[in-house]
């Protein structure tokens, strides 16, 4: 059996086509939106209604798309792929490249109002497409770590603090959940590895939607998946000679998805990685120069404090990624 674990970062292409703001919108359109999705989710606090266990997984209902439900999910289910970016991307791949017999995937928002109803709607939109899949949520990858994500499964993911319109430097936890998330990514690759029917296994990061500013700390957390993967004994290609991690981004104007290297560590470099990532669990650590040499600047901060330093945000990333994963 072929298995692909697919992350898809979410932003508000969806609802831009929905409400008439997309460049490519008629005036009409752009004048009323869509008859019947313009508005839904809206004035309601998505993430209240789902965030009742912070630290499981809840099913998300057809009900959040209001009273109507019925017909706003046959309105959703019937729109086009070029709808959004991200079922874009995923349509595009899926016509490249051989369909594996189990999917699943990650359809990740951030935590504003928009990027909340963003991503419930594009996850949503992409499970009334497939056959026998529902929708599960995860408040936070971080604390939700003892759930392991299912194979086949669908999940919509929220990222704590991550609102750039906020001016504000992103907090801790978005760093950490992040990492969580890449941890998740890991435990459900070995899982997929380890199963007896597996031929072989992809995790597929798919950056065409969400914060452009985000791709390169996804490009990390990938790079730190791959890593883990390898050191724990898989191949670092598959028999298809590609690498177990890939990533994927599609142009506005392009028609076939942009691969985008990730790379992984290798010799002491990784070892001094993974002992960073054991040592600090996701904050501070006591150094010694040697022993980070390289990692300074990328995943360690410039300072010394007391024979401590503190991880960048990339270091939180693969930190949470790769320690007791």
């Amino acid at each position: 059996m072929s298995s692909r674990l697919h992350i898809i970062p979410v932003g508000i292409s969806l609802l831009n086509f929905l409400e008439g703001r997309r460049k490519d919108c008629d005036d009409g359109a752009r004048k009323r939106g869509h008859p019947v999705l313009r508005g839904v989710l809206g004035n309601r606090d998505v993430w209240q209604e789902l965030r009742t266990r912070p630290q499981e997984t809840v099913e998300v209902p057809d009900a959040v798309l209001g009273a109507d439900h019925a017909k706003a999910r046959l309105a959703l289910a019937g729109l086009e792929p070029k709808a959004c970016a991200e079922w874009d991307a995923l349509d595009r791949y899926k016509q490249q490249f051989p369909e594996a017999e189990l999917d699943t995937w990650v359809f990740v928002g951030s935590d504003t109002e928009e990027g909340s109803r963003a991503a419930v709607l594009t996850a949503l939109g992409h499970t009334y497409r497939q056959e026998n899949v529902s929708l599960r949520y995860v408040d936070n990858p971080h604390t939700s770590e003892g759930f392991p994500l299912q194979p086949g499964g669908c999940y919509v993911a929220r990222i704590p603090g991550l609102d750039l319109s906020s001016g504000a430097d992103l907090p801790e936890k978005t760093w950490l959940g992040l990492g969580g998330l890449g941890g998740l990514a890991v435990r459900c690759s070995t899982q997929l590895q380890a199963a007896a029917s597996t031929r072989h296994y992809k995790v597929v990061f798919h950056l065409s939607g969400g914060y452009k500013a985000m791709l390169p700390y996804f490009l990390t957390m990938a790079e730190a998946v791959r890593t883990k993967l390898q050191k724990d004994g898989n191949p670092p290609v598959q028999k298809d000679g590609n690498p177990p991690i890939e990533a994927f981004c599609l142009y506005e104007q392009g028609s076939r998805p942009v691969a985008l290297p990730v790379a992984h560590f290798t010799g002491s470099l990784r070892e001094r990685v993974f002992n960073l990532a054991e040592a600090s669990n996701g904050g501070e650590t006591d150094v010694d120069d040697m022993s980070v040499d390289g990692l300074v600047g990328l995943y360690l901060d410039g300072e010394l404090r007391a024979g401590r330093r503190s991880l960048t945000p990339a270091g939180r990333i693969v930190a949470r990624t790769l320690w007791e994963t």
